[in-house]
C-alpha cells in the first residue's frame, strides 16, 4: 500500500531551513556549546525562554559583527514556537535550545539565498584557530543525522 501524503503534509515533513543572527563575540560558545535559552519579555507583561530564529536574516545583517547561523529543522518540531505577527514577511520562533540543538551542528554561512546552506569560507576569522569542521564532527551520537 502506497503512502499518499499531500502537499501541505510534506511541507511540515520537509526541514525548514531557519537563522539566527548572534554578535561575533557569541559564536565560539555556540559552536563549543550549542544555544542557551535567552530570557525576555519581548513587548510583551510575561517573561519568555528560547532562542530566536527565523526564515530569513534580519534586515541590515551585518557579516562584519555578527554570525549567522543556519539550522534545519522539520516545521512540525517547531510550529508551535511560532511567533505569528501580521504583515511580516518572514516567520518568526522563540523555540528551546534543547530543540535547536537536537537537529544537528549549526552551521556559520554567510548565504541564505540559495537552496542549500553555503559555510562561510572562513570560520577562523572570528575564532582565531579553531578548527570548524573538526568541531561539528566531533563527539556527536552516531545517529544525530537520523532525526
Amino acid at each position: 500500500m502506497a503512502v499518499v501524503y499531500t502537499v501541505n503534509q510534506m511541507c511540515k515533513i520537509r526541514p525548514m531551513r531557519l537563522f539566527h543572527i548572534t554578535p561575533n563575540e557569541n559564536a565560539e560558545a555556540i559552536l563549543k556549546d550549542g544555544f542557551r535559552d535567552g530570557k525576555g519579555h519581548y513587548l510583551t507583561d510575561q517573561e519568555w525562554t528560547g532562542v530566536w530564529v527565523s526564515t530569513e536574516p534580519f534586515d541590515g545583517f551585518d557579516a562584519s559583527t555578527n554570525t549567522l547561523f543556519a539550522i534545519e529543522i522539520p516545521e512540525d518540531a517547531i510550529s508551535e514556537f511560532e511567533w505569528v505577527q501580521p504583515g511580516m514577511r518572514l516567520r518568526e520562533f522563540l523555540a528551546p535550545a534543547a530543540l535547536i540543538n537536537s537537529y544537528g551542528p549549526q552551521v556559520v554561512t554567510d548565504n541564505w539565498d540559495d537552496d542549500e546552506i553555503v559555510p562561510r569560507p572562513d570560520p577562523g576569522a572570528f575564532m582565531g584557530d579553531f578548527d570548524m569542521e573538526e568541531f561539528l564532527w566531533m563527539d556527536k551520537p552516531a545517529d544525530w543525522m537520523d532525526k
